[in-house]
């Protein structure tokens, strides 16, 4: 960053005529000044300031022309040095005031408020017309019906997995950093745990079924990290025996019901398990005969049942914890088997409706970047009926402008399913209707470049 100078200036931001100016809160107004450290652009009311021109650590971010401002800089010497002015300095008299930046709170804030990335992961909260978005860098609680953002905060770094607490009341994301940070639903405040470590490269965390714990885990190049568990009032994080997986494979956790016990992810002939948190004693193996796991599994109410995509794009339903395979519901080999086996970070792809009369698996864009060109990039959204095993419902193929894009979430709402794509969209389907479309509900705002630092 730029060297600070020691001053402070508080006051609103004004344009005058073609001088950008401060209003000071104790009287008077001073022309900003721009160091070689930075360069400033203005249009309409958005001030677009580079940093680090000289220092070669750059950013950008914006102020706006009315805002209250609080800057770091100083009074200017004489003579000024000419090179800072932005204008002629007849044209702007003074007095001075050369920018020295923003505090570094203010200028994270600012950062992560302006490019905060893109969407990694949404999750709908059931009733209350909201969607939870995870950006790289931040977290937003958004409307469902118009797409209006109600807040924003940012992370303290790159978000790489993201859960919500049952009741919707807290949320949280795996950074990183290798840290963990919780928010509150209400105002979007954060509390940030563990000590930050380097090389976390993918990640998961999953909130226990009473709310009160966090599991989550980090892998990387250099880092193989077993399952913690985080308890959110003490802050006390504490390992599960016997969760490490096996190189390379990527954390899909997931608790049993009753809170005893979570997954530990494998491929192959490691088939992945459940595991007692406190002993790490095997409590079920996720496999059948002729068969394997490959997808985040989904436990159906009642928690005796538990439903997963299989390898020829069946559904499997399987009796917890004895393992025993229910029910597979008709599937196309094409869906989503060859790919999950393959790349198991799958999120969560299947979801039910409140009543456990449904099931569905939400489909969408995606695409192999694995060289093959017999791997499918587009999967249906299928609704199947639990009860009677059969396809109640497909949609083949998402709006023409949402082709290319991610289908992130999605959510059951009476006889409609929901869905928000990485582009911002939000779509609705009313899935028992032959005739319906998928019709745009809303938009998020959406960055089309969001470099947090150039």
């Amino acid at each position: 960053m730029a060297t600070r100078l020691m001053a402070e200036l508080d006051g609103k931001l004004v344009m005058d005529g073609q001088c950008l100016r401060v209003d000071s809160d104790h009287g008077g107004s001073a022309l900003l000044l721009w160091p070689p450290d930075f360069s400033v652009a203005i249009q309409g009311d958005t001030v677009r300031v580079t940093e680090g021109l000289v220092s070669g650590i750059r950013v950008e971010y914006d102020l706006q022309i009315g805002d209250q401002v609080h800057f770091a800089g100083g009074d200017a010497p004489y003579p000024i040095d000419p090179s800072f002015f932005q204008v002629s300095p007849t044209s702007c008299p003074g007095p001075y005031w050369i920018y020295g930046g923003l505090s570094e709170n203010e200028l994270k804030n600012k950062l992560a408020s302006n490019q905060r990335g893109e969407i990694v992961r949404a999750v709908f909260l059931p009733g209350e017309k909201q969607v939870i978005v995870a950006w790289s860098y931040g977290v937003s609680l958004n409307s469902v019906d118009t797409g209006q953002e109600l807040w924003y905060q940012a992370a303290s770094a790159k978000i790489l997995a993201f859960d919500v607490q049952p009741g919707g009341q807290l949320f949280a994301a795996a950074l990183a950093d290798g840290s963990v940070e919780v928010f509150s639903v209400n105002r979007g405040e954060v509390r940030r745990f563990g000590n930050p470590q380097p090389n976390a490269d993918w990640g998961d965390i999953a909130w226990s079924p009473d709310g009160q714990t966090l599991a989550f885990q980090f892998i990387g190049d250099k880092r193989n990290d077993p399952i913690s568990r985080l308890d959110v009032a003490t802050g006390q994080i504490d390992p599960v025996p016997a969760s490490q997986t096996a190189l390379g494979v990527i954390p899909t956790l997931v608790w049993s019901p009753d809170g005893s016990s979570i997954l530990v992810a494998a491929l192959g002939e490691e088939f992945p398990r459940f595991v007692d948190i406190q002993t790490g004693e095997q409590r079920m193996r996720l496999a059948h005969p002729g068969g394997r796991i490959s997808s985040k599994p989904l436990f159906l109410a009642g928690g005796k049942t538990l439903a997963s995509e299989g390898p020829d794009g069946t559904v499997e339903l399987l009796s917890y914890p004895d393992g025993a395979l229910l029910r597979s519901l008709p599937g196309d080999a094409r869906l989503l088997g060859r790919r999950l086996v393959m790349f198991p970070d799958a999120g969560s792809p299947l979801f039910v409706d409140p009543a456990g009369q449904w099931i569905a698996d939400r489909g969408g864009y995606e695409p192999c970047y694995c060289g093959s060109g017999d791997i499918p990039s587009d999967y249906p959204l299928v609704v199947w009926n639990l009860q009677s095993g059969i396809v109640q419902a497909q949609l083949s193929q998402a709006l023409p402008a949402l082709a290319s894009s991610h289908r992130l979430a999605a959510l059951f709402d009476q006889d409609n399913i929901v869905m928000l794509y990485e582009s911002g969209e939000i779509t609705r389907w009313t899935f028992d209707d032959p005739r319906s479309e998928e019709t745009m509900v809303a938009r998020l705002e959406v960055p089309s470049t969001s470099p947090w630092r150039r």
